[in-house]
């Protein structure tokens, strides 16, 4: 704080050197400060017959040297009279008016000569100007003496820091937090600073960008002569958190300006959050090899007309006479089973299916569709579930605090669900989802930062083989949603095994005892009225377990053949896909707080026109093996949101 000079010391001097001087007494006299040191005349007055010492009191600084020094006591002559004589003996109450400058001793004594020394030292590294004034407590009469006084040193101000304006990639800093931290033992250093877990500043003060802070003392800094410092400036917006650091090692010397510019340099990323939520949209069904794309299609086929996929699947299965036969009973071209025309058998067996399976869906139709007692969806339907799958998965990542928000993160992935679009039955052109669980643990995943904004999911291997996960999300999650998903007493459609037998057992009650072929064996080749000529009922319970223990396990192998896993290998076991970024994802923190709360969703925090604007999920290249040959989703992309 800069001083002011006091001109009009004397009268407030006379009161409080008096009260001072009178609290001092005792202890006053001829110790310290004094020029000569005789003892007062005891003649209570002047002395007589003397010429010149009649007359007021006056009280009078000799001119000074010159400036005070900054280090040092600079030394004050008084001189006090009465007329031409001197008074001597006198106790004289001394003090500073103004600050950075103190007295010696708060009390001098006049020598035979009438004067005495005022010691002053200044303890401002700044410019000032200031008073000393002395009084004579003993009488108040006397107007007191000041002497107006400057310093040595003459900078008005010892620091000036200095925040820059910004000009990083963050869309608005507008303000700055400028810190100063006295330095002891070498520490802290800017190398060593962490802009998120600071230590307690020395001094800290606010600023609007660009703009300064401006010190004219420094608590101790007279007394050290020179300090070190550390400047740190933290720039946000306006209320938010710190967006762009900078930071500046520098020394301090008094009565010396010193100045620094601090540039806001350093971006800081938005923080990660350890858990997330993670959707994958692949598109499971384009650009299959054929082997893929075929058995896809029959189990479009069989879902969609039950009667004749049955058939038809039947014709497929190699080495199975049995089987053989039935498809060339049924069929007039077996080679070309879905396309033939039906045969004596097939014209009673494939209605006598086609009622039961419709019977099936009436008893399991999904809540809220209606009458649901024929197949709402074409063959094509499976294909364009496939195309629109979405596989869940979680994201953790433990090891932040040690990462950095800058990364790269280490974390695990694990897949938990998929989910397959089915037709609507009660809104044309709409879609229901259909979701499954699955246990997929245990995949390590790294994660880099490329920009403020953007980040790369690295290539790592999952455990997601397209036949497994095809499979997996057609016996585990269509079919329970199609055909009943159990809870209700009964056991549920969750394999093809199931799906034969409650197709032609006409419900799932036949599963619980595995009464469902000769249920239909029963049910089709005996009353007034048989539904099936020219079959023995024997040979329609041992066709209908074919078709459950033989034609079922074959559809979902040809499903797991797709793989490059060796055969009877578990699915766990073959080789999965391999997912990472296509390009760099965009991750958004909408509330700006620094924390991220979106990857592929969200607002785009760091727009260059500051408007916000909603991001584009994360491309991804998901790539393996299916069915020998090598392959790519056509379409993948990313979302992640917390968890």
């Amino acid at each position: 704080m800069r001083l002011r000079p006091v001109r009009a010391f004397a009268t407030a001097c006379a009161v409080a050197c008096a009260a001072a001087c009178a609290a001092m007494l005792p202890a006053c006299g001829s110790s310290g400060g004094t020029v000569a040191d005789v003892p007062p005349a005891d003649n209570g007055g002047d002395v007589p017959g003397e010429v010149g010492c009649t007359g007021a009191k006056t009280l009078v600084f000799d001119v000074p040297p010159g400036p005070l020094a900054t280090f040092g006591e600079s030394s004050l002559v008084i001189r006090y009279h009465q007329g031409s004589c001197p008074v001597a003996g006198a106790t004289l109450a001394c003090k500073v008016a103004g600050e950075g400058a103190e007295v010696a001793t708060a009390s001098v004594v006049t020598g035979e000569d009438g004067a005495a020394v005022v010691k002053a030292g200044t303890t401002s590294c700044v410019g000032a100007a200031f008073a000393i004034g002395c009084c004579d407590p003993a009488d108040a009469g006397v107007a007191c003496a000041s002497v107006d006084l400057t310093l040595e040193c003459n900078v008005p101000e010892v620091l000036v820091v200095s925040a820059r304006d910004y000009h990083g990639a963050h869309a608005h800093v507008e303000e700055a937090q400028v810190l100063l931290t006295k330095v002891a033992g070498g520490k802290p250093s800017c190398a060593e600073l962490d802009p998120t877990h600071l230590p307690p500043a020395t001094i800290s003060q606010k600023v609007a960008l660009p703009g300064a802070v401006t010190l004219t003392e420094i608590a101790g800094l007279h007394a050290d002569r020179q300090q070190a410092w550390v400047a740190v400036v933290l720039g946000s917006a306006k209320g938010g958190p710190v967006l762009a650091w900078g930071c500046e090692e520098f020394t301090l010397e008094c009565c010396k300006k010193t100045v620094r510019e601090v540039d806001l340099a350093n971006d800081l990323f938005a923080a990660g959050r350890e858990a997330w939520k993670v959707t994958a949209a692949v598109d499971l069904a384009t650009g299959l090899p054929d082997a893929a794309k075929r058995v896809v299609s029959d189990v479009g086929g069989l879902l969609a007309d039950p009667g004749r996929g049955l058939i038809a699947l039947a014709c497929g299965v190699e080495g199975d006479g049995m089987l053989r036969d039935l498809c060339t009973l049924c069929l007039t071209d077996p080679a070309h089973p879905w396309s033939s025309g039906l045969g004596m058998t097939g014209q009673d067996l494939v209605p006598a299916i086609t009622k039961r399976a419709a019977a099936l869906l009436t008893l399991s139709c999904p809540s809220g569709y209606g009458n649901c007692g024929t197949p709402w969806w074409s063959a094509d339907a499976v294909a364009d579930a496939m195309r629109g799958a979405r596989l869940g998965a979680t994201w953790t990542w433990p090891n932040l605090d040690a990462e950095g928000a800058a990364g790269p993160w280490t974390g695990e992935e694990d897949w938990i669900s998929v989910t397959l679009p089915w037709p609507d039955a009660a809104a044309a052109g709409k879609t229901t989802d259909f979701t499954v669980g699955m246990d997929r643990d245990g995949v390590s995943v790294e994660v880099e930062r490329v920009g403020l904004w953007t980040v790369n999911v690295k290539p790592h291997a999952t455990p997601l083989a397209w036949g497994e996960l095809t499979a997996h999300a057609i016996e585990k999650g269509l079919l329970p949603a199609l055909y009943g998903a159990g809870g209700d007493g009964m056991p549920a459609v969750d394999s093809f095994e199931a799906l034969v037998g409650a197709l032609l057992g006409g419900g799932r009650s036949c599963l619980l005892d595995g009464s469902c072929c000769s249920s239909f064996a029963q049910s089709v080749t005996s009353g007034a009225d048989p539904e099936v000529s020219g079959l023995p009922k024997e040979a329609v319970e041992q066709n209908c377990l074919k078709l459950a223990t033989v034609m079922a396990p074959w559809l979902r192998a040809r499903l797991l053949s797709a793989d490059p896993g060796p055969a009877g290998v578990p699915p766990a076991a073959a080789a999965g896909f391999t997912f990472a970024s296509l390009e760099a994802c965009a991750v958004t923190d909408p509330d700006k707080d620094m924390v991220l709360d979106g990857w592929g969703t969200g607002t785009d925090a760091a727009a260059a026109t500051g408007t916000p604007k909603d991001v584009a999920p994360c491309t991804l290249d998901v790539a393996g093996a299916v069915a020998g040959e090598a392959w790519t989703a056509a379409a993948a992309t990313l979302t992640a949101v917390p968890k």
